[in-house]
């Protein structure tokens, strides 16, 4: 088969073998399917008695990751992540070689479409012998930087004619977890998320209300798409910015088309304030607790920046990538989100509403469910549905369930403009 295209090659006295551009160059004078999946240097071939070749005592590839550096961009980790896939590893390293750990011309296929389908860019198998490594490809494929992912309007995916989903944060301020989204959401369809002022540059002034935010927000993607119908997704805090960012549109005579809420409900008055605001110190363990650090074993002692630092470093992740000034910044933007969410009061809003209802206890009756989301009655004048997803509300956009909150968007997103 295609995985057992080997080749074995004894360099010459001296010399080092450029597996890179031996690839490439037989990759120009052979059909994608002959180009080799594996190189392996000898110093000389094994031969049988009768001086043939000895093909039972030629040496396997060796197809393990040598390579273990983390993603440094968004692109990279979306990039990590399928390569992992098609090559059924649990992990990748940028500088990994798709062919020097099991690639073969047939994966490479599979990988060639799955990058098209997640960037929707046109890529070539030519382009993999060409570029084999995530870092080589995230280059080739163009776009972000390290800098660009704490900016406040963070381009996923720019291509496609179709109108954008615009996708607002979490009470963390980080959009960074909606890339779990781009393989299940056409390529005809660009990606943005929405990030908290704040983080790029710490000085900036922070946001005094949910409609400040919406406000800005508002101004970000009529940058990107000057008119309706915006379609607009929001996660926990999220769910309350894209309803004022809603009410701003329409005020302002736009049509807003998908309205998705992911498991936020306006605030019960009725209740009892809570004791304390989460502040700094949750946002850290958030943090950790994404990267699947067992928060649970921390105990109660304040945690350092400089220890959270180090974790995430530790950790396959472009979190990794955050220093202790980003840390301190999200810290900060957590504690700032947190506070508006007591103060806003919603709108009435004349557009359709979709909840996503984070819901792991099976055992819940549908009537508890349809109430939760009937919270939403006073504040909306269109059709309200809902979507049950089993899994808890700080992990909604974990790989599995993003996977289905995906397509059923993509679904809403085909019937829509």
């Amino acid at each position: 088969g295609a995985r057992s295209l080997v080749a074995y090659v004894i360099p010459a006295e001296g010399a080092e073998i450029d597996t890179a551009g031996l690839r490439s160059g037989l990759a120009e004078r052979l059909p994608d399917h002959m180009v080799p999946a594996a190189f392996v240097a000898l110093e000389e071939l094994p031969l049988t008695p009768h001086g043939k070749l000895d093909r039972k005592a030629l040496p396997a590839p060796d197809f393990t990751s040598g390579d273990k550096t983390g993603p440094r961009t968004l692109r990279e980790e979306v990039l990590c992540g399928l390569f992992a896939e098609v090559l059924g590893l649990p992990s990748v390293g940028v500088d990994d070689s798709f062919f020097d750990i099991g690639g073969d011309s047939i994966m490479s296929m599979r990988l060639v479409s799955k990058v098209r389908a997640t960037f929707g860019v046109r890529l070539s198998i030519r382009t993999i012998f060409e570029s084999p490594t995530v870092a080589e490809l995230a280059e080739q494929l163009g776009g972000d930087t390290q800098e660009d992912t704490l900016d406040v309007l963070l381009p996923l995916r720019t291509t496609g004619e179709r109108a954008p989903l615009f996708c607002v944060h979490p009470a963390g301020g980080l959009s960074w977890v909606y890339s779990n989204l781009m393989k299940s959401i056409g390529s005809d369809r660009p990606l943005y998320g929405l990030q908290t002022r704040g983080l790029a540059d710490p000085e900036a002034q922070l946001p005094s209300s949910i409609e400040d935010m919406a406000t800005d927000y508002v101004a970000q993607i009529r940058a990107v798409q000057p008119s309706g119908p915006y379609h607009l997704l929001g996660w926990s805090l999220g769910g309350l910015v894209i309803h004022a960012m809603a009410t701003q549109l329409r005020a302002a005579g736009e049509e807003v088309g998908l309205l998705a809420n992911l498991d936020q409900y306006p605030i019960d008055r009725s209740q009892p304030e809570p004791e304390r605001l989460p502040d700094q110190q949750d946002a850290l363990r958030i943090m950790l607790d994404y990267v699947g650090y067992d928060v649970d074993s921390l105990g109660d002692e304040p945690l350092e920046y400089t220890m959270v630092a180090e974790v995430l470093r530790e950790r396959q992740s472009v979190f990794a990538n955050l220093d202790e000034s980003a840390i301190g910044a999200l810290a900060n933007v957590f504690a700032n989100n947190r506070t508006l969410l007591g103060g806003f009061e919603p709108g009435t809003l004349d557009c359709d509403l979709l909840v996503f209802v984070a819901e792991p206890d099976e055992s819940v009756p549908e009537t508890e469910l349809a109430e939760r989301v009937e919270q939403w009655r006073p504040h909306v004048t269109g059709k309200i549905e809902y979507q049950v997803v089993r899994c808890t509300h700080p992990h909604m956009m974990q790989a599995e369930p993003a996977s289905e909150i995906g397509r059923v968007l993509a679904e809403r997103l085909r019937e829509s403009k």
